[in-house]
């Protein structure tokens, strides 16, 4: 797409003159850059704010960028500003609420969904302890229960026991 052709579909009716008053530059800047056949990147940036436009697909469209430039963008950042609380949220809503099946999506391949109790096809061996239910506490279960009680009588105040 020439950037003639995207700033025609991006600003639509408007005329240049009315998308130049909308970024606050004057028409000549639009008519000038027209003219040299390329748009600067950031009246790029500016004209796709201003009309609703993505401002990364306005500069993929008009071969700024490559749409790999921007995948994984900000994923990093995102985590880092999320609470623990939205985090959580986000790990529940990939999840069911029993955490028998993980993960969003239809049951295939990619979806882990433990079989309890069943046998592995090629296999008469039970299923690893992970695909698994225990009707008995696991051992760390019962020692985390064990330890959770001691020193209690540490914690009492003097003069209370």
């Amino acid at each position: 797409m020439t950037h003639e052709e995207w700033l025609a579909a991006t600003i639509g009716v408007d005329s240049q003159r009315a998308a130049a008053i909308k970024v606050g530059v004057p028409q000549s800047t639009i008519s000038r850059q027209l003219a040299r056949r390329k748009l600067d990147a950031e009246l790029v940036v500016s004209l796709a704010r201003a009309y609703g436009v993505p401002a990364g697909q306005a500069l993929i469209d008009t071969g700024y960028l490559e749409p790999a430039d921007l995948r994984g963008v900000g994923v990093q950042q995102a985590l880092g500003r999320a609470t623990n609380h939205q985090l959580l949220e986000e790990i529940m809503r990939r999840t069911d609420p029993d955490a028998v099946r993980i993960f969003d999506g239809p049951a295939d391949a990619d979806v882990i969904t433990p079989r309890f109790g069943a046998k592995d096809e090629d296999d008469d061996q039970p299923l690893p302890m992970a695909a698994r239910r225990l009707d008995a506490p696991s051992p760390g279960e019962a020692l985390y229960d064990h330890l959770d009680g001691l020193g209690e009588e540490s914690q009492i105040p003097p003069g209370e026991d």
